[in-house]
């Protein structure tokens, strides 16, 4: 499969995902080809796949990388606490996710685990999270985080870096850390959310 036609395939997974009609969606960007771009009757350029991948909160790079069946580990209802996945157990999954992962990731693939969470109040609809062990100290401004606190909970959420702290925002409503202030170290306690998947 050539890159146009996995990039065109990636955008309409997306599209149906959110439950986004290809050409209100394109009217929406103002892309009036959109659909003959989809169908590759024409080719993608940078700056449209640059919209595209911005309406819908996506890199450009990640719309043309490789799918992974990512190992669903919890299945969180509503804005329940749940334990902190400590270790990924593929033998344990309740289910599996496909995910885009990065072709240089693939060798780290045991390192991914996916969390489901139904009626969560940040999001509105069902989301399955895709995060990566252990990788909380390349978390940038902004990053989704999955936290394990002290208590050994995890608690999922947004992170804003400082020179020696992090600022860590739950979007559980339910839960602590509502803009906590942690020391820097606090990121070695996080794994960064590599992807969210709509339903």
């Amino acid at each position: 499969m050539d890159t146009q036609q996995k990039i065109s395939d990636r955008i309409r997974e997306l599209l149906k995902e959110r439950g986004y009609g290809v050409k209100p969606f394109g009217e929406k960007l103002g892309i009036y080809n959109l659909g003959r771009m989809i169908n590759n009757e024409r080719n993608w350029t940078l700056k449209n796949l640059e919209k595209v991948a911005g309406a819908l909160g996506v890199t450009v790079g990640s719309l043309a990388q490789d799918f992974a069946n990512v190992p669903i580990l919890l299945d969180v209802k509503d804005a329940e606490l749940f334990q902190f996945p400590q270790e990924i157990k593929r033998e344990n999954a309740l289910g599996w996710v496909p995910a885009p992962i990065p072709v240089e990731e693939i060798g780290s693939l045991d390192k991914f685990y996916a969390i489901s969470l139904n009626g969560h109040p940040h999001f509105g609809k069902a989301v399955t999270i895709i995060a990566k062990k252990d990788t909380g100290l390349q978390a940038e401004d902004g990053d989704y985080v999955i936290y394990c606190c002290p208590k050994g909970i995890g608690h999922i959420g947004k992170v804003k870096l400082f020179p020696d702290k992090v600022s860590f925002r739950s979007i559980n409503p339910l839960g602590p850390y509502q803009d906590e202030l942690l020391d820097r170290g606090q990121l070695r306690m996080m794994d960064r959310v590599a992807y969210i998947k709509y339903f």
